[in-house]
């Protein structure tokens, strides 16, 4: 049996809670099951024989989540859904016991993505994308920033899962009939969002994964100072950022932009300038 046969075979009993014995919520299933797509378009994964992988296999497939930017904690997310996939052939007997999932693959936590980015330093991105082998990617970044828009919902325009609409009013406007969280939701889009859009439109089928990794693994290097917790998502904080900070817009709505269920998560995107502190001392005072 190879892995894409392995783990699509009973996804319901894999990611099962252990401890309770109860169904995974169909969030945790769907992120499990993506994230297992992703360990299979790796190398020859998906279809090589669930006995002939070898610690190293990992290492390598954990060091391409690395390039592509993600932190320790995300990755040890990844390996988790993998390695649950490990354990369910091993206690059923469809492998030796033996798993190449070891502990010394599991990341330490890293230090905390930078919460925003600067007006100059969106820009500095910005440029350099343009003059890129992926100049697509800076019609991406003003989307994002523009919109807090996730890089898998702007992608779903590429592939033609999500649409531009026009309200009663005029208005344009993003449909994305499902999100990360399941809910559907409406991205209204002002100018610069816009264009960014009709530039991709004009485009479509520009998307490459490869491109994409490559590009931000040069511009993470020549842009930010070769930090590499610099990240695509981190535009969706600037853009929670600037509503706070800018625009006064309190968190419960920016949540709902973003399209948040949970005002917490929404806390999290926000990095209050000193600006904005000062101000509400000073209203406080009244």
């Amino acid at each position: 049996m190879n892995m894409l046969e392995l783990y699509r075979s009973h996804p319901d009993i894999i990611w099962e809670n252990t401890k309770t014995g109860s169904p995974a919520t169909a969030k945790h299933l769907a992120e499990c099951m993506k994230r297992m797509e992703d360990f299979c378009c790796f190398s020859d994964f998906g279809d090589r024989q669930i006995d002939n992988f070898k610690p190293l296999d990992i290492k390598l497939w954990l060091k391409s989540l690395e390039q592509r930017g993600l932190c320790g904690a995300s990755q040890n997310r990844y390996l988790a859904a993998v390695s649950r996939v490990f354990n369910y052939a091993i206690e059923y007997e469809l492998m030796d016991k033996r798993s190449p999932v070891l502990k010394s693959h599991w990341r330490k936590p890293s230090a905390p993505r930078p919460l925003s980015y600067t007006p100059e330093r969106v820009n500095q991105l910005i440029r350099f994308f343009r003059l890129s082998d992926a100049p697509w990617l800076a019609d991406m970044a003003v989307l994002s920033v523009n919109t807090g828009m996730r890089l898998g919902e702007i992608l779903m325009l590429d592939k033609g899962e999500a649409e531009v609409k026009t309200d009663e009013d005029g208005d344009r406007f993003i449909w994305l009939p499902e999100t990360k969280n399941g809910d559907p939701r409406k991205v209204y889009l002002n100018q610069d969002a816009e264009a960014a859009v009709e530039a991709l439109a004009a485009i479509k089928g520009y998307y490459s994964h490869r491109k994409f990794y490559d590009t931000w693994t040069e511009a993470r290097r020549m842009v930010c100072g070769g930090d590499k917790n610099a990240v695509f998502h981190t535009f969706r904080h600037t853009a929670a950022t600037k509503m706070a900070n800018d625009l006064g817009i309190n968190t419960e709505l920016i949540g709902k932009v973003l399209g948040h269920r949970c005002s917490d998560t929404t806390a999290k995107y926000i990095k209050l300038n000193e600006k904005t502190q000062k101000d509400v001392a000073r209203l406080m005072a009244g």
